[in-house]
């Protein structure tokens, strides 16, 4: 940075320094002795601190500085008392002088006047900082731009004049060692288009009091490389990522959407490309049985002038299958230990599976197509449960209603005759398991229980007749009607 108008300090003495003169008496005893005065400036610019400075033996006890600024146009004098001056615009083409008096207990006061100094203009200092680009890397779309601060620089004090004058900026680009004006480019930033891409820029700034009288042309000492620019945006994924259903892909960009920017979509399953350059919304067809349960991603690619190529990916889940809107499942027939019974499925849509499981009191006992209830399930509530599947819907489970199972029909197998002394053998089914049936014949009794079959076959010893007789069969335990035998001789 330029240091300009920089403070001089010049040690003047007495007897060097013709345009100072000492007034008052000359007394040896009373007066003071030969001294120099310090002057900050030799030359008196706007915008100086003015510093004076009495060096006197001995040190005198008060120093009081009068300012005394005249004008040759008319404009009345003006008197100013402090220990230092600031020049300011309003002090432009005047002269200034100043009378310094001296004073000490038992000596005679003395005054010391200084020569006359015409105010010149004054030269600012163009400091310019540059946010964020010390990088010295420009990119196509990204504005670039320095924040100047115009100062004046002078040995005690800094000055800020920035709102004294006003700012002009003209951009230039490097050809060699040659620097040519960017035709329209006079902004404060500059947005590098794609015909700048490895070349140079460059801001010159221009600095004008509102009187003139202040004017310089700074040149930043950073310079820009413009590259291949950016695209900054984020992509993301909107809808449900089900058959039939819309979803995309949605875009924010950082800087507003570029005319001559083209974006292309590639819609993928499992990554293999099923849509090529479609835009950026999409219903996924419920007729495409090979989308479900297969990852969905959409690659974005945007080609933009100027601009390195962007490509990245969007994931957005599992596709999953067409919602299903209700079904139902009914029985066959009334659920009835040994007989077998099937689901009858009616789903609003269709279905290429089903998949049947069988509950009985809560707990799955079959996965099959029919089912056959036991006669332990006898009493026990059933449920068939089915599962429909197609290649585009989502499956769908629809329960039958809870039925309880009836038992079977008992049946009892006795034979119409027995030999006399011989064993009596009856077989009866459809007995409820754990019942305990008990066989009376002829004076005999046996009792058993009913195992998870639901068949019993019980035997009792026939009684020894010298002629044929009847007797009765009786059964308790269950409801078997009695049975009436012939025990022949």
């Amino acid at each position: 940075m330029r240091r300009l108008g920089a403070a001089v300090v010049a040690m003047l003495t007495l007897t060097a320094l013709t345009a100072l003169t000492l007034a008052g008496p000359a007394s040896a005893q009373s007066t003071f002795q030969w001294g120099a005065v310090e002057l900050e400036l030799p030359a008196v610019h706007v915008g100086d601190t003015l510093w004076p400075r009495v060096v006197v033996s001995p040190v005198p006890d008060t120093k009081v500085f009068t300012w005394t600024i005249a004008f040759s146009d008319g404009t009345p004098s003006r008197v100013v008392e402090a220990p230092s001056y600031l020049v300011t615009e309003a002090d432009w083409g005047a002269e200034i002088s100043f009378d310094v008096s001296v004073t000490k207990a038992g000596m005679t006061p003395e005054t010391y006047s200084s020569a006359t100094y015409d105010v010149l203009a004054g030269t600012p200092d163009i400091d310019e900082n540059v946010p964020g680009a010390s990088s010295g890397v420009a990119e196509v779309g990204r504005a670039i731009g320095i924040e100047p601060r115009i100062t004046m620089i002078d040995t005690y004090t800094r000055h800020t004049l920035g709102s004294r004058g006003t700012l002009s900026y003209q951009w230039q680009v490097g050809e060699g060692a040659v620097w040519r004006p960017l035709a329209g480019e006079t902004g404060f930033a500059l947005v590098p288009g794609p015909a700048l891409i490895g070349q140079r820029v460059r801001r010159v700034t221009t600095f004008t009091s509102a009187t003139a009288t202040w004017q310089s042309t700074s040149t930043h000492p950073a310079r820009w490389d413009v590259v291949p620019g950016r695209v900054r945006a984020t992509f993301a994924p909107v809808g449900e990522v089900r058959l039939g259903e819309v979803v995309e892909v949605a875009a924010v960009w950082e800087d507003h959407f570029p005319r001559d920017q083209a974006v292309t979509y590639s819609w993928r399953a499992d990554g293999v490309e099923f849509a090529a350059g479609t835009p950026f919304q999409r219903r996924l067809s419920g007729t495409a049985t090979e989308l479900r349960g297969r990852e969905l991603t959409v690659d974005v690619r945007v080609v933009r002038s100027g601009y390195e190529p962007f490509t990245t990916t969007v994931a957005f889940g599992t596709i999953r299958g067409l919602a299903r809107t209700g079904g139902s499942v009914a029985l066959s027939r009334t659920p009835q230990v040994g007989k077998a019974i099937s689901a009858v499925p009616t789903f609003a849509e269709p279905a290429t599976s089903y998949d049947v499981e069988w509950r009985v009191s809560g707990k799955v006992v079959a996965r099959t197509a029919s089912f056959t209830p036991r006669p332990v399930d006898t009493g026990k509530k059933i449920v068939a449960r089915v599962v429909a599947r197609h290649g585009a819907y989502e499956p769908m489970t629809a329960d039958s209603a809870s039925v309880t199972i009836q038992a079977a029909p008992i049946r009892a197998s006795v034979p119409s005759t027995v030999r006399s002394g011989r064993t009596l053998s009856v077989t009866v089914s459809g007995l409820v398991p754990g019942r305990r049936i008990t066989l009376s014949f002829a004076g005999q009794r046996v009792t058993r229980s009913v195992g998870s079959t639901g068949r019993l076959t019980l035997q009792v010893k026939a009684p020894q007749v010298r002629r044929s007789t009847r007797h009765w069969a009786t059964f308790s335990g269950a409801s078997i009607p009695r049975v009436k035998v012939l025990v022949k001789k």
